[in-house]
């Protein structure tokens, strides 16, 4: 989540969080 939140510059939720972490495993 650390990752997630220093990308997305902030903390969107958990929905949000979920998402971003499958756009990121596919990198």
């Amino acid at each position: 989540l650390e990752i997630i939140e220093i990308q997305t510059g902030n903390y969107l939720g958990e929905d949000d969080i979920t998402r971003l972490e499958d756009d990121y495993e596919r990198n």
